[in-house]
């Protein structure tokens, strides 16, 4: 079993073609308070987010903490603080902050993926004994 994110060139006799991509991840620290509960939400068809978390149980601080998957490359000419505040405002609209909240703290992570291209998948998944899981 390996994921679509397994950096693997041959399996048997095919060679496997991966892609290299990104994925891009704020940390909002917040003043103020949380509209609704949320733990994690998927966005399918967001224009720049693709998932959101609640870390606040999991953090050192007693103000709310979001983990925000964005595609940055959908936001190619807005700096850190506005994706930030960008993200905060749809955070609003979601109902999962108050209008009044304030960005206390924010950071940003890039992680580099290397991933089989899509078109391969089913074909590999025809080996036996084989199992590719999709990541996200």
């Amino acid at each position: 079993m390996i994921t679509t994110f397994s950096n693997i060139s041959q399996i048997g006799e095919h060679v496997v073609k991966s892609e290299k991509g990104s994925f891009d991840h704020f940390l909002l620290v917040i003043d103020g308070k949380k509209d609704k509960k949320l733990s994690y939400a998927r966005l399918m068809d967001h224009s720049f987010i693709h998932r959101v978390s609640d870390i606040s149980d999991y953090s050192n601080t007693e103000k709310p903490v979001f983990a925000v998957g964005v595609f940055k490359n959908k936001l190619p000419q807005l700096s850190e603080p506005e994706i930030a505040e960008k993200i905060r405002k749809e955070l609003v609209s979601f109902n999962w902050l108050y209008p009044d909240a304030k960005i206390a703290q924010h950071y940003s992570n890039e992680y580099r993926i290397v991933k089989i291209e899509h078109h391969q998948v089913s074909k590999l998944n025809n080996y036996q004994n084989l199992t590719i899981l999709r990541s996200t």
